[in-house]
Formats: C-alpha cells, structure tokens, sequence
C-alpha cells in the first residue's frame, strides 16, 4: 500500500506543474518539471518489464546519478552568479565523478550503497552552500525565503537525503533481503519528497509578487517638538 501511495505521488508535482506553472515558470523550475517526469517514469521501466526487472539495481544506481544531475544543475540556475555559483559548480563536477566512478565499480546484482551515499553526501552538502548563500545575501526586510519556490525544491531533495541517508548506512551490512524490511522509510521519504515538490510549484503560482508594505512608521518628532 505504502509501495503504490509512493509511486503515484510522485505524479502530483506534474500535475500541478501543468496546471499551474507552464506559462510562467522559469528555466530551473522546469528542470524540476523533467526531474518528476523522469522520476515518474523510472519506476514502471524497473518494476513493469522484465528487462527492467532483471536490470533493477543498475537502473537504480543509474537513477541516482541523473537525479544528481538534475539537483546540481537546478541550483546552480538558481544561485547567484559569482563565487557560490564557481563552487557548485566545481562540487558537483566532484560528485558526479564519483558518482560514475562508483558505477562503473557497481555490482549488477546488489544494491550499491557507495553510490547511494555519495549522491545522499552531495546533495546535503550543495543544499546546505545553497541555503547559506540565500541567508548570507542583503534581501529587503518584507523578502522571505520560504516565499520563494526554489526554497521548497531545496527543502525537498535535503530531507529525502538526510532521512535515507542511515537507511544506505545501514545496508553496508545488510543483505538486499533483510533491507527491504526497512525499505517503507525511502518510500515516506518519496511521497514527502513528491509533496514538498508540489508546494514549489503552487508557490510559483500563488505566492505574491507584491508583499503587503510595512506598518506605516509614526513620526514623533513633530509631537515632541508641537506639544
């Protein structure tokens, strides 16, 4: 039940994207866009063929560096242009190194936690570079962080990451067998992923582009001065 409430969530942030944002979302949310698609499709290919069936566990290692594609290349659309963006940029040419490094290193037969948390490691890291450059830069007072759909999309991939992070810790010395018992904690993740997704882009869509101005300020001054 959980299995099937994960696959379909991951339907949701499309729907809403098509709905919602094709006509004014810019050029990162639409990376987001083909990233649900992708996601989306993935898991009919694994489990739906018998190809995909015989092949899962490379199509998931497969999977994890083309979401770490998308992430990486999402934020640096997003983050400013200057250092933080050099740094992204050069952290995530790390990564993915790593990354195909480790799956050309992979075991077709087993799932490979190496790459799992390579990719978990990397997506923190970037998240974390991303929220600090939005903190760290002058915004108006009336600018809130969470007003901004990138935000969310952020959010979304750091608590997918962190919250399986233990979960691949933990398969280093657990067969695939007794992992799956354990399994329902990367699909909680998914549909919190899924539903965090949707919010950016309903964000996208509603979030005012005009904040409500200030409480206007009293001038004393004058009653000091004119009792």
């Amino acid at each position: 039940m959980l299995t099937s409430i994960s696959l379909l969530s991951a339907l949701l942030p499309i729907i809403l994207f098509l709905i919602f944002c094709v006509r004014r979302a810019g050029i990162e949310l639409w990376v987001i866009f083909f990233y649900c698609i992708f996601d989306f499709l993935i898991d009919p290919v694994q489990w739906g063929t018998a190809w995909g069936k015989e092949h899962r566990f490379q199509i998931y290692s497969l999977f994890e560096v083309i979401e770490f594609l998308f992430f990486a290349c999402f934020v640096y659309l997003s983050v400013e242009r200057g250092i933080m963006n050099r740094v992204t940029l050069g952290f995530s040419a790390l990564v993915v190194l790593s990354l195909v490094f480790a799956y050309t290193k992979a075991n077709p037969k087993n799932f490979d936690s190496i790459l799992a948390c390579i990719e978990s490691i990397g997506i923190i890291t970037i998240s974390i570079t991303y929220f600090y450059e939005q903190i760290s830069r002058p915004v108006s007072a009336s600018e809130f962080i969470y007003a901004s759909p990138k935000f969310w999309v952020v959010l979304a991939f750091l608590i997918y990451s962190s919250g399986t992070l233990f979960l691949f810790i933990l398969s280093f010395n657990l067969p695939h067998e007794q992992m799956l018992k354990y399994w329902f904690i990367n699909n909680l993740f998914n549909i919190c992923t899924s539903v965090l997704l949707s919010v950016s882009f309903l964000v996208s869509r509603f979030a005012s582009k005009h904040p409500p101005p200030e409480k206007a300020f009293l001038d004393y001054t004058d009653i000091l001065e004119k009792p």
